[in-house]
């Protein structure tokens, strides 16, 4: 497959190519015929650039001769890349077929309950793989991806609201298929992963409220006044970004500035500005 340039260069040698069958100066069409003979291209190549149509112009336009020879056996060359191409794309969709199947078949024995309509969920099944194949169609390990989680948050003892939802009809199959993980989790898992974020938050952000000392003898760099409170706390309780790491690793306690007046905070390495 081409790259950019080549690409360039194959668009740049079927415009020559155009031009000089308007202008009827055939013996400089041989040349540009024998490099797309050697460059190698594939159906996607061909079909960026004006390439084909111009080689079938040079079949139909030119003098009986080698001109007309080696268009032919271009155009047979490139009508098998084609060939090629298409048989491959065939392959890769009857393959993702078989796979659909399968998928459907699992998200409806993780969604099939006794008393239920069958013929409601196997029609729900199928519109919810049908929306999840339309969002990643083109990307197989995604795909797989959604179904599996689909499936494991059915079956999960936990998710019973899913399914209720679904029976009754109040999660339609689109928007289940875009729903996350954390969508799909019941409330007290969301409240707990939500507890979990915030406690994480507040245990990388330096402390609202310090105990620290207040000082008359350090300028802020912001506001340039001297109304200070120097603090000493835990390196094990922050989250230091990587350029603030240049202490020594062994050093257990850190000091910050914060200035009272405008809120500026400094890290005392060089007393860096945080």
């Amino acid at each position: 497959m081409l790259d950019l340039e080549g690409i360039k260069e194959l668009t740049f040698r079927a415009l020559q190519v155009e031009s000089l069958l308007n202008d009827r100066m055939y013996e400089d069409i041989e040349s540009h015929l024998t490099y797309f003979e050697e460059v190698k291209v594939n159906s996607v190549n061909l079909q960026q650039t004006d390439a084909v149509r111009v080689v079938y112009r040079v079949l139909k336009s030119c003098p009986p001769g080698v001109l007309k020879k080696k268009a032919k056996c271009l155009l047979s060359k490139w009508k098998l890349l084609y060939k090629d191409s298409c048989l491959h794309t065939s392959t890769v969709q009857e393959k993702f077929t078989g796979l659909r199947i399968k998928c459907r078949e699992l998200l409806y024995q993780a969604l099939s309950d006794p008393s239920q309509c069958q013929e409601k969920i196997q029609e729900y099944v199928k519109e919810l793989e049908e929306n999840i194949y339309l969002m990643y169609s083109g990307n197989e390990k995604k795909y797989r991806s959604c179904i599996r989680s689909k499936i494991s948050n059915l079956k999960n003892p936990k998710n019973v609201h899913l399914k209720k939802l679904i029976y009754s009809e109040g999660l339609p199959p689109k928007t289940f298929a875009g729903m996350t993980t954390m969508e799909m989790a019941n409330e007290e898992l969301r409240d707990l992963r939500a507890s979990y974020t915030q406690a994480g938050v507040q245990e990388h952000q330096l402390p609202q409220r310090t105990d620290g000392v207040q000082t008359s003898k350090i300028k802020c760099r912001k506001c340039e006044r001297f109304n200070c409170t120097v603090t000493m706390i835990s390196r094990g309780t922050l989250f230091l970004p990587g350029w603030v790491r240049t202490g020594n690793p062994d050093e257990e306690m850190m000091t910050f500035v914060i200035c009272n007046e405008c809120g500026e905070q400094w890290y005392h390495s060089a007393w860096v500005c945080l």
